[in-house]
């Protein structure tokens, strides 16, 4: 959680630099997306009884403990690759990246 926060942070941080609404609204527009998926993730697993953060409850074969490990993983490195275009000024590299993100946390 501490790196998904240190990158928000950074896209935070650019928002506030840069110039260009375009990419201004795509930064804004993924961190959205971040904070409606990953609130409700976390409060739904803390709000699970300890017994059952450890027991296979789908048909995944996943416990929710794997399960939310796995898409925090995920969500980390799509992050990382959004802060590189970020970092590398790149506005259709980030307009896709929000896309795809979009669509894996759906």
């Amino acid at each position: 959680m501490q790196e998904i926060y240190s990158i928000m942070s950074f896209m935070h941080n650019k928002i506030q630099q840069s110039q260009d609404q375009r990419f201004q609204f795509e930064i804004s527009d993924i961190q959205r997306t971040m904070t409606a998926y990953l609130i409700p993730a976390v409060e739904n697993y803390v709000q699970l009884p300890d017994f059952l953060r450890e027991k296979v409850v789908n048909q995944l074969q996943l416990t929710p403990s794997q399960l939310l490990e796995q898409q925090l993983e995920l969500i980390i490195n799509e992050l990382k690759n959004i802060a590189e275009s970020i970092y590398l000024n790149d506005l259709n590299k980030l307009i896709d990246q929000g896309v795809f993100l979009k669509q894996k946390l759906q």
